[in-house]
């Protein structure tokens, strides 16, 4: 049979053929007794060209295929010289391509078989898991092979199973691929699916130890600080809170600390240990309504007047409690703030303050301003945690002259009577009659104490 001898059918067989290929890559299985004919695929054009290579006085083509319900192949074109013919293939199709030429009146043939295979779908680009200054993580999907390449296209990591690139640059650009990998005798890879990643800038410097701020039985706080995170599980959980809730009592805790990761730069290292116990009770928390004020003794104006004042201290000042807090009073104040006076004396609870109101503040309401300080029990010593203040009235008397002391002395003299004569009468009755009278006044003056009566009148 010659070219010319083709059926219509078969040519539009053929043209089908050469149609459908697409995209697709073709695997050749050739079966010849002599090669009569060559075969090409050109992927990009999607066709296969079929070129004699011989000179024959009749040439016979006829094509078969397998599934028989695929699309028949399409002669796309030919010439008469060589005649090429352009076949439109399907997916998934086996083709037999039989030859036939009479040479030298010889009869020879030739077969070609075609099996076309799928391509498979683009997938979906890849999604980073995971970055960090020398990795990248991506996710994994069945079924699929990656790359790594650096964004001017030089190849880092070749088609793989591999989803983590390491011992990548910091802060540096990166293109990363996908694609479903090829199956043998069924399917070619498919066109790959990309997606740029760029390195996270290289971490800080290993991160400061914690600082302790505060603890009670529940809860430890740490000093918090711009980009730093901390942990008390070991790294399991961060939070950017320097407070810890929630914790059991008496019991001993690991804080560590590092920079944040944000996006942009690595996590640092983490800092060195802080270990902390939580409190076995709670601290006592001093309040300024707990403290006292009293005059002590007189209130004359030009006399020095003595001003007590009370702190508010823990119970048990020996056995302190980390968080336990103390307030007293460092000075005070008076005539508007123009004069300030330090405690004269102090039992750490007592404190007391002596000055002299001054003749021109006889007689008049004196406001008194006391200066207390607020002190935290850090675990070690008492470390001043914030200043407070308390005003008090207090009523200034009149200036002593001598009349007052006048007064005085009398009164006092009268008290010493009455405290003293009484208990002489009594004796004068129970005495012996001789002497009653001697003996009475006799110990009235021995016991009275004429300098305290003296010195009073004065």
């Amino acid at each position: 049979m010659t070219i010319k001898t083709i059926s219509k059918r078969m040519l539009s067989l053929l043209m089908a053929m050469l149609m459908l290929c697409s995209g697709m890559a073709v695997a050749f299985a050739a079966e010849a007794e002599t090669a009569l004919v060559s075969a090409e695929l050109d992927e990009e054009a999607g066709t296969l060209t079929i070129t004699k290579l011989v000179e024959a006085e009749e040439w016979a083509f006829d094509i078969s295929y397998s599934p028989a319900t695929a699309k028949e192949p399409t002669i796309l074109g030919k010439t008469e010289d060589e005649t090429f013919y352009y076949v439109n293939l399907d997916n998934g199709v086996t083709y037999t391509v039989s030859v036939s030429a009479k040479v030298d009146g010889a009869l020879k043939t030739q077969k070609i078989v075609e099996k076309i295979l799928t391509k498979a779908a683009t997938p979906a680009a890849p999604v980073p898991t995971k970055i960090t200054a020398n990795t990248i993580t991506i996710n994994s999907v069945s079924g699929c092979e990656y790359m790594l390449k650096t964004k001017a296209g030089e190849e880092v990591f070749a088609w793989g199973s591999k989803t983590t690139f390491d011992g990548l640059d910091a802060n540096t650009k990166y293109v990363v691929y996908i694609r479903v990998k090829a199956v043998a005798d069924k399917s070619h890879a498919s066109d790959a699916a990309s997606i740029d990643v760029t390195t996270l800038a290289a971490p800080k410097d290993k991160a400061k130890t914690p600082v302790l701020v505060d603890k009670t039985e529940t809860s430890i706080t740490v000093k918090e600080e711009a980009d730093v995170e901390f942990s008390i599980n070991n790294g399991a959980t961060w939070q950017t809170s320097g407070k810890f809730t929630g914790l059991k009592k008496d019991t001993a805790y690991t804080i560590i600390a590092r920079y944040t990761y944000n996006g942009d730069q690595e996590a640092s290292p983490v800092s060195d240990a802080l270990q902390v116990k939580t409190s076995a009770r709670a601290g006592y928390t001093a309040d300024l309504k707990n403290t006292s004020f009293k005059v002590d003794g007189k209130n004359y104006a030009n006399e020095s007047m003595t001003l007590v004042v009370t702190a508010d201290v823990p119970a048990n000042m020996i056995e302190l409690q980390y968080g336990d807090t103390k307030i007293v009073p460092e000075k005070f104040s008076y005539d508007n703030g123009a004069n300030k006076y330090g405690p004269s004396s102090s039992d750490g609870k007592t404190y007391k303050f002596s000055f002299v109101p001054g003749v021109e503040n006889a007689n008049s309401k004196m406001e008194v301003v006391v200066y207390f300080t607020e002190y935290k029990y850090n675990g070690s010593e008492w470390v001043e945690s914030r200043p407070l203040t308390k005003v008090y009235d207090v009523e200034i008397g009149a200036n002593n002259d001598f009349f007052n002391k006048l007064k005085e002395g009398f009164e006092s003299f009268l008290n010493i009577l009455l405290n003293t004569i009484p208990g002489y009468i009594n004796d004068f009755f129970n005495s012996d009659a001789i002497g009653k009278g001697m003996d009475f006044f006799t110990n009235l003056i021995k016991n009275l104490d004429m300098d305290a009566i003296l010195g009073a009148i004065k």
